[in-house]
């Protein structure tokens, strides 16, 4: 069985959220054609609130995975430096 990776759920969740929030717009302006305006003036702004929380978080959550992937932090061992030769040969055995 294959594990689902955390990130793949969070952008699965990112896309219900914006896709109801969309909806929530759509709906307002079905309620400001039914001459429902006050109703359809307080969803809208809902709506655009919760499209533009929603992007905002995920592109802060996307930075940080970024930050910390790319990171150059002390105590990350740094694959990209060449090993010495013992090192070479004790990771040869």
């Amino acid at each position: 069985m294959k594990k689902k990776k955390p990130s793949e759920t969070t952008k699965k969740i990112i896309w219900i959220c914006l896709a109801n929030g969309f909806a929530w717009v759509w709906c307002s302006y079905l309620l400001a054609w039914c001459d429902k305006v006050q109703i359809a003036e307080s969803l809208s702004q809902v709506a655009v609130s919760e499209i533009v929380g929603v992007v905002l978080a995920y592109c802060v959550k996307s930075a940080i995975e970024n930050l910390s992937k790319n990171n150059r932090w002390p105590d990350k061992a740094d694959s990209e430096t060449p090993l010495s030769g013992e090192e070479q040969e004790v990771k040869n055995g």
